[in-house]
């Protein structure tokens, strides 16, 4: 009989304390399940087998080892194309640094009764895994069920650490992720929404999602120029690789705007930047929020 959940990660190097957490988590979240398997997409050279030899006795290793040097795109997209190829029917995601809480796999399989996606909140914690006392995405930032790309339009809640997805929903969907792109997770669900896909929120948080100095986003807002730059690059690619199937014509338009505008008046953004709340509800807030700002007072 084929296995019904899949947890699926892609695995590099880091401190061997978060992947202690990792495999944990894995076997918390495992316990009661039969038939689990964890497919790993493994940045070349990295040792995963040994990273991960502690893994609980009912879960399945698949290791799937990247061929040569490969962006965090396209460590991603190996993992897609690897979990699509599987047989089971719910494929559970769970980045390297962050863990599966217990319940995760029952919650993730109780929202995806009649949709393709489930989403839920995570709880922070900090490097050295103890809890921060805060849910994010905040419960204001998650509808209870999407249907199409607009709720992902100008900000992201949908993460590899707190989803999951029908497998069969995967051979309806573009998953050719591009390579340039740093919000791979936000481009990936919007092209599953895309597609038809449906997405229903869990009951209850499925993971702890951590915060350290190495986010790409972390959970707050930008602090600084450079910090909201960054951001905004990676907002700007985003829509630019969307732009064929999303109308975010005004979206990109503002985001170009903000650019400029941090290129030849950082001052006037930097007390923009200062404005903002320093917690975010979910992933961009903090971008398009500054960029109401610069139209305000444009």
């Amino acid at each position: 009989m084929s296995p019904r959940f899949t947890v699926a990660t892609a695995a590099y190097p880091i401190n061997p304390d978060f992947v202690a957490r990792f495999v944990q988590g894995v076997g918390v979240a495992t316990l009661g399940h039969e038939r689990v398997r964890l497919v790993v997409a493994v940045e070349h050279g990295f040792d995963a087998a040994k990273a991960l030899h502690r893994l609980p006795v009912g879960v399945t290793l698949e290791l799937r080892p990247a061929q040569g040097s490969t962006s965090p795109a396209g460590l991603r997209r190996l993992m897609i194309e690897s979990v699509r190829q599987s047989d089971s029917e719910i494929v559970v995601f769970c980045d390297f640094d962050d863990c599966l809480l217990p319940n995760a796999l029952t919650l993730h399989a109780q929202a995806l009764e009649n949709v393709d996606v489930s989403f839920g909140p995570m709880i922070l914690m900090n490097e050295k895994s103890e809890p921060l006392g805060r849910e994010f995405p905040e419960s204001g930032a998650l509808p209870d069920e999407i249907e199409g790309p607009l709720a992902l339009r100008s900000r992201n809640f949908m993460g590899f650490s707190n989803t999951a997805v029908r497998r069969a929903a995967l051979a309806k969907a573009n998953i050719a992720i591009p390579n340039n792109l740093a919000a791979v997770d936000w481009w990936f669900f919007t092209m599953l929404l895309v597609s038809g896909c449906q997405a229903r929120r869990t009951a209850a948080p499925v993971a702890n999602y951590r915060v350290y100095a190495q986010n790409t986003l972390g959970a707050g807002a930008a602090d600084s120029i450079a910090m909201l730059r960054e951001r905004a690059g990676i907002v700007g690619l985003h829509y630019a690789a969307i732009s064929d199937v999303v109308n975010v014509t005004s979206e990109q338009a503002a985001v170009s705007r903000l650019l400029t505008q941090i290129e030849n008046d950082p001052e006037s953004v930097a007390k923009l930047v200062a404005q903002l709340p320093r917690t975010v509800g979910a992933w961009f807030d903090d971008v398009s929020a500054v960029c109401r700002m610069v139209e305000t007072v444009a």
